[in-house]
């Protein structure tokens, strides 16, 4: 919620596929901490969002910072499935509107847990969560994901933490940046 972010429309389409560019950013900045710190490599992490457009957005961002190994999935299609690190990107800010897939009065609750069970037990070591709690809270006030947020955020570790190991990693060669 401190970077303000909100989330944008891809424009001729006629579903809404809403995507974040803060939100986007974020998550490479998890996906670098996660590779300088520790024995992860590209193929170990895996980026879950909601069905929208920043699936798209993210992969081209992806592509842009030379990531082309790392999976990114749709919340609901992820399958028997594990990898080291997970980073869970919520895209939703800034929306007048709740996604169907993260909320309970839409899709029911049994569904909605149902696929955060699928999500958390894919995860190996490390859960990364980017969200906009204040969205959260406004649109989503009483509903599963607001209560799984506050939990995660409960837990969570320092965002200096993250932002220090994404500059640590951009400021390695390319060399080493494969490896």
């Amino acid at each position: 919620e401190d970077s303000r972010s909100i989330s944008a429309q891809y424009l001729g389409k006629k579903k809404i596929l809403p995507y974040n560019e803060a939100n986007a950013k974020r998550a490479v900045e998890c996906v670098k901490y996660a590779l300088v710190n520790g024995t992860t490599s590209q193929s170990d992490i895996l980026i879950v969002v909601p069905p929208s457009g920043q699936e798209t957005y993210l992969r081209d961002v992806l592509k842009a910072h030379q990531m082309n190994d790392i999976e990114i999935a749709a919340l609901g299609s992820i399958r028997l499935c594990t990898k080291r690190t997970v980073i869970f990107d919520t895209t939703v800010a800034g929306l007048d509107f709740t996604l169907r897939s993260l909320d309970d009065k839409k899709s029911g609750i049994v569904r909605v847990a149902d696929t955060f069970n699928t999500l958390l037990s894919t995860v190996g070591e490390d859960l990364y969560v980017i969200a906009d709690l204040l969205h959260f809270s406004k649109l989503y006030k009483d509903r599963l994901i607001a209560t799984l947020l506050g939990i995660f955020k409960s837990r969570s570790e320092n965002i200096g933490n993250i932002l220090n190991g994404a500059r640590r990693f951009d400021e390695l060669t390319p060399e080493i940046r494969k490896a």
